[in-house]
Formats: C-alpha cells, sequence, structure tokens
C-alpha cells in the first residue's frame, strides 16, 4: 500500500502541516534519519521550497532537532507516532508533536512528568476518561511542540515550564480521529 500524504494550511503565515500514514512503506529500505530526511525531501519538493533535482541541506541540533540550511529561510519540525508521520513548515521557528493514544495509566504519568496545576486539570476530568484523555494529550503534545520549538527537546522541559495560559508562543492543538492528537507551537507574533 502506498503512503498517503494530506496537507493542512493554518494560521497568518501560511503554516503548512502534512501528515504522511503507513510512512515506512513509502521507502521500505530506510530507517531512522535517513527515512526521516527522505520524507522531508519529498514534502518540500510537493510543498514547492525544492525542485525535484535539489537535495535539502539538514543538520542536527544537540537534542536531534532537524534545521534546514537548503531552501533557506524554511523552519520545519518533524514527529512521527505508530504508522504516522508528520512535518510542519513555517517561516519562522516551529515544534510539532503527533501522539498517537494507545493503552497507558494517564494519571501515573502526569503524576511522574507534569506539573501539580496540571495534574489538577486532570483530576477535575473525575471518571470521565474521554475528557482526561483528550486533556492529557492536549498537555503531553503542547510539551513536546515546545520542546522541538525551543530545540531543548522533551526531557529539559516537563517539570519545569508551563504549558497553560502562555503569552510568548501559540498552541495549535490538533485532533485528526481515530486518537491521533497533536500540537503545533509557534512564536507569538502578536503578544
Amino acid at each position: 500500500m502506498a503512503a498517503r500524504c494530506t496537507a493542512f494550511s493554518f494560521g497568518e503565515n501560511r503554516m503548512r502541516l502534512y501528515i504522511i500514514e503507513d510512512y515506512k512503506s513509502r521507502y521500505p529500505h530506510l530507517k531512522g534519519r535517513a527515512l526521516t530526511d527522505a520524507l522531508v525531501k519529498d514534502i518540500l519538493q510537493e510543498d514547492g521550497c525544492l525542485e525535484a533535482h535539489e537535495e535539502p541541506s539538514i543538520r542536527r541540533l544537540p537534542e536531534g532537532k532537524p534545521v534546514l540550511d537548503h531552501p533557506a529561510g524554511v523552519c520545519l519540525s518533524v514527529s512521527h507516532t505508530g504508522d504516522v508521520f508528520g512535518c510542519v513548515i513555517h517561516t519562522d521557528e516551529v515544534g510539532l508533536d503527533l501522539q498517537k493514544t494507545e493503552p497507558r495509566d494517564m494519571m501515573r504519568l502526569a503524576r511522574r512528568y507534569f506539573r501539580e496545576d496540571e495534574v489538577a486539570l486532570l483530576e477535575k476530568c473525575g471518571g470521565d476518561l474521554q475528557a482526561r484523555q483528550k486533556r492529557f494529550f492536549q498537555l503531553w503534545t503542547r510539551k513536546e511542540a515546545y520542546g522541538k520549538f525551543t530545540g531543548e527537546g522533551l526531557a529539559a522541559l516537563l517539570e519545569r515550564e508551563q504549558m497553560l495560559d502562555r503569552e510568548d508562543v501559540v498552541f495549535q492543538d490538533l485532533y485528526f480521529g481515530d486518537g491521533l492528537y497533536g500540537c503545533v507551537c509557534s512564536r507569538n507574533n502578536g503578544g
């Protein structure tokens, strides 16, 4: 089965989010960063940032975030979960996280990795597991997207950074159905 790519645009600066389902089937002989780089190249060509004969110049920050040296003026962030790969393209720094739901003890993870005020938000959901799951993945994907936005990664941010009521960044919370949550984090140029 061929991989399917779906593009979404949102935001004032034409931020584009590409979602590739069954992404490993596109290049079954590649893994890891080689696969990511091949998918990024495909997306940049589809988006019109690269000509068919051009190669992107991708380097990695210490925490692994890919940064484009060519094409110039293009920022991106990538994420994968299950059989889904995502890449967001923007003219400014950006962070993306995708998470597919799977059985997990959300409260145990929250108590370990979230701030007290974030745990309290989950507890307010009471026995409404659907509301708790939505809030959990909203917070988790925000943390990961913010970590990718800053280049620090998730480990440095889990308990330290507040993800609610931030004014320095904008979070675009996403839900695609079928248990696929996501978040795009970008600079708040208006605040």
